[in-house]
Parts: C-alpha cells; sequence; structure tokens
C-alpha cells in the first residue's frame, strides 16, 4: 500500500493482490486513518479476493460509523472494478470510476 501524499491527505494507493494475507493490514490502517475522507485507489490491484471484499465492506461502514467516509476508486474494467460489480450487485458501495 502506498499513501499519495501526507498520512492524513492524499488516497492510499493499494497494489497487487488484497486477499487474506494483505487484508488485515489494510484493515488496521483504515482503522487508524483519522476522521474525515479517504480515498481507496484500487487501479493497482491485480487481484481482490472475497476476503478482500469483505475487508472493503467492513471499512465502508466502520468508517462511517466513526465518522470516516471511505471511497473506493476502480479504473473501468480492471479486475477490481469487475470483481466489485459481482460482489456488490445493487451498487452499495461507493466506486467511482477512473
Amino acid at each position: 500500500m502506498e499513501r499519495a501524499g501526507p498520512r492524513a491527505a492524499g488516497p492510499l494507493r493499494l497494489l497487487g493482490a488484497l486477499d487474506a494475507r494483505s487484508a488485515p493490514g489494510v484493515a488496521r490502517v483504515l482503522a487508524e486513518h483519522p476522521v474525515g475522507e479517504v480515498e481507496l485507489d484500487l487501479r493497482g490491484l491485480t487481484l481482490l479476493s472475497a476476503a478482500g471484499v469483505r475487508t472493503l465492506a467492513q471499512a465502508v461502514v466502520s468508517g462511517r460509523e466513526r465518522g470516516l467516509a471511505v471511497t473506493l476508486v476502480v479504473a473501468p474494467g480492471s479486475v477490481a472494478a469487475r470483481v466489485l460489480r459481482v460482489a456488490d450487485p445493487r451498487g452499495e458501495l461507493p466506486v467511482v470510476r477512473r
């Protein structure tokens, strides 16, 4: 995971796989993130597993409960976009396509 700016600013860029192995680290970073807004840039993902989707969904819900608005950024047609379309058919997750 990379941060595009200072700790409390800029998107968090996820690279490679978001799976059972990497999901706890992502969850920990998001749990420690200050309130406000954060973009999770998923355009660098090459794999998004069920554990990864679950982590993203939990981050959105728990973030909302504590005052952190989480937005998921995907590239149209990317791995993350395709997985989230199947995993979230009603579009309840805050996904932005860029």
